[in-house]
């Protein structure tokens, strides 16, 4: 699909932080503020999903991390995590569901998310500490019943990197697969527009 090339939003509407390509194609993104998860066809946004209410999510704290499963289904994750771990979000059909919960630890908050093709869910995180950032990967492993298995399979040092923000899954037809992340510079001076491309291994 092909959005059209001038696309505006009212500015408090306007803070995107997710993106995923819906199984027809379709782009998704979330938004936080006016928390919720839009669906745009080739010219306007044409469903709009509100976040759960019962999140109760901070203007700046929504629904950061979104991917797209084969199935069509988009898993969100919030930035507030509620309880000490954040909330795994399930939308299908319209509805979100809770499907399991993602623990909080080392003062880490996801910010992006994406499949492979074998279904697993690599979930960037980032922490901030004295003006320096520091980023990890976990990989999860999910069920009919929820999350089979969490593990971290990748973690930077603190200030090795900017804000990596965005993660997306490349797979090569010699089945190796890698992840290609990019930070934000936020439109700050001292800070750079990153990409780092990790390579997975087994």
């Amino acid at each position: 699909m092909k959005l059209p090339e001038a696309f505006f939003l009212p500015e408090d509407y306007s803070d995107a932080e997710g993106m995923a390509i819906g199984a027809g194609g379709n782009v998704h993104i979330s938004f936080e503020g006016r928390h919720r998860v839009e669906e745009y066809t080739d010219t306007q946004a044409s469903t709009t999903t509100k976040a759960p209410a019962h999140l109760d999510l901070p203007t700046n704290g929504g629904l950061e991390a979104l991917a797209g499963d084969a199935g069509g289904a988009l898993y969100a994750l919030p930035e507030t995590a509620s309880d000490g771990a954040f909330q795994l979000l399930r939308l299908a059909g319209g509805s979100w569901r809770t499907v399991g919960a993602v623990p909080r630890s080392g003062g880490f908050v996801p910010v992006g998310a994406d499949f492979d093709a074998g279904g697993a869910l690599y979930v960037l995180e980032r922490m901030f500490s004295f003006f320096m950032f520091q980023s990890r990967v976990r990989r999860l492993t999910l069920g009919a019943g929820g999350i089979l298995s969490l593990e971290t399979i990748w973690q930077s040092k603190l200030g090795e990197y900017d804000n990596l923000e965005a993660v997306a899954v490349i797979e090569g037809e010699d089945g190796t697969g890698s992840l290609l992340m990019v930070s934000d510079d936020n439109a700050m001076p001292f800070q750079e527009t990153q990409a780092l491309l990790l390579a997975l291994s087994e």
